[in-house]
């Protein structure tokens, strides 16, 4: 598999010249990488309601899919996703593991982003009617997704990256003990 590296992935090391020019201690540059970091991470903080919350207790409880609804378009589309199972996550692995035709990381992480769309994109609801999607094998599921005009496809899989921010940062949460508390709390 030939896979190209992201620009910007990887440091570039600082000319000779510039090393002897500044005068930063190691301990002073870990603290400025901190405070970077730490900005980095209040900008993007997403906010939970105390809805989500109990639905994402209510789903751990009783070992089933976290989902939620999301508005798009001014109501005009509706789309419902869910947490992916363990097996699914794997499954998106082994499937990229078996590809060999890709060249860069971008023809990677559009694979990789199409199969977590296929196993996480429940329902869409427009105007027009109800979709299933998630439905049939993956091989249909792939091919449902294939068929959608690419933006629309491309609004998915953003929306699903924003959904996924949220379950990632409601795992976060989950385990302070005032998550708990907040979300019985009624």
């Amino acid at each position: 598999m030939a896979i190209m590296k992201k620009m910007g992935e990887f440091p570039v090391p600082p000319r000779v010249d510039e090393l002897e020019s500044e005068e930063v201690s190691e301990e002073q540059e870990d603290t400025t990488q901190e405070e970077s970091v730490s900005k980095d991470i209040e900008s993007t903080e997403i906010d939970i309601s105390k809805e989500q919350k109990e639905q994402f207790l209510e789903s751990i409880l009783s070992e089933t899919p976290y989902q939620e609804t999301v508005e798009l378009f001014n109501g005009k589309l509706k789309v419902t996703f869910r947490t992916r199972t363990t097996d699914e996550s794997d499954n998106v692995i082994d499937k990229l593991m078996q590809e060999e035709n890709f060249d860069t990381i971008l023809d990677v992480e559009r694979a990789m982003a199409k199969l977590h769309l296929a196993f996480g994109l429940v329902e869409m609801i427009t105007e027009s009617g109800k979709e299933i999607i998630d439905q049939g094998s993956l091989k249909e599921r792939l091919e449902r997704l294939g068929k959608l005009p690419t933006p629309k496809y491309t609004v998915l899989i953003e929306e699903l990256r924003k959904f996924d921010r949220r379950v990632f940062r409601l795992s976060e949460l989950a385990i302070q003990p005032n998550f708990w508390q907040t979300a019985d709390a009624g």
